[in-house]
């Protein structure tokens, strides 16, 4: 049976809490912007006792927002899931429409399906119209690759995107064992039409280290450079997977967006 901290221990976890949600609050003022560098953001989140405390700060200050999209299905499919803790919110996937209409990738790999899989289908059907799929969405839930499915037909996108189950297993990535999907060269290349140009990250779910492999199961899959977002980039798990990536070669990190949970763009190059 666990013990509850201590009285000292909670004082400390919330001391060092709040002084890291001023410091986050004082270095957003201070750019002037909806965005920090990866290297302020691993910077800041060495100071918070908490993994999500700047994940849950970030969320209680977000603005209701309307979603962006022009569908109507689109939009609806958006606001079901507002109310989703785990979910994209409204500005998050405000700007991943944005940031796809500027990149205009050929296709998207995604790992983690959801809401993001609708926005991301509408805005490709948009770019390249609805003949053949554009995004790839790996998922480990059945469950919840079935909701995804209700999701994009509600929205008129059923055609628009290929979706795939694969359980995840123990695997080694860059000298570190760690759960990931369960993906091979053979499966990428037969669920893959087309390379994508741009990665979503959102998954698998578990925390710790199980992210870390998904920039590796894609490198050889994807056209380079890659611009890759990975989503709950405010939360120190996150930031530790990304701060193990930012060691591979072929890997640029950039920008931690301060939308919803926190995205993180950086690029695989090489």
């Amino acid at each position: 049976m666990s013990k509850r901290p201590t009285l000292p221990a909670r004082v400390n976890t919330r001391l060092r809490n709040e002084i890291g949600r001023l410091l986050f609050a004082l270095a957003i003022g201070l750019a002037k912007t909806s965005s920090l560098s990866f290297s302020q953001m691993r910077l800041l989140a060495r100071i918070p006792s908490s993994y999500d405390a700047f994940s849950r700060w970030q969320l209680g200050r977000t603005k209701r927002v309307e979603p962006a999209m022009a569908v109507e299905g689109v939009r609806n499919v958006v606001l079901q899931a507002e109310a989703d803790r785990f979910a994209l919110g409204t500005e998050a996937p405000n700007f991943l429409d944005g940031r796809v209409r500027q990149l205009r990738p050929s296709a998207i790999l995604e790992f983690g399906g959801g809401v993001s899989t609708v926005v991301l289908a509408a805005c490709m059907s948009d770019i390249h119209g609805s003949d053949s799929p554009r995004v790839f969405s790996v998922d480990e839930s059945e469950g919840y690759l079935h909701e995804t499915r209700r999701m994009l037909d509600d929205a008129g996108l059923a055609g628009c995107a290929r979706l795939a189950h694969r359980e995840v297993r123990e695997q080694t990535f860059w000298g570190r064992r760690t759960p990931c999907y369960d993906l091979d060269d053979a499966f990428l290349r037969a669920f893959l039409e087309t390379v994508p140009e741009l990665l979503l990250v959102d998954g698998p779910s578990g925390g710790g280290m199980v992210r870390l492999g998904t920039l590796a199961l894609a490198l050889g899959h994807v056209g380079l450079p890659c611009t890759f977002f990975l989503d709950d980039a405010l939360r120190e798990d996150e930031i530790n997977v990304a701060s193990l990536w930012q060691e591979v070669p072929e890997v640029e990190l950039r920008t931690v967006h301060l939308v919803g949970h926190g995205l993180l763009e950086g690029r695989i190059v090489g």
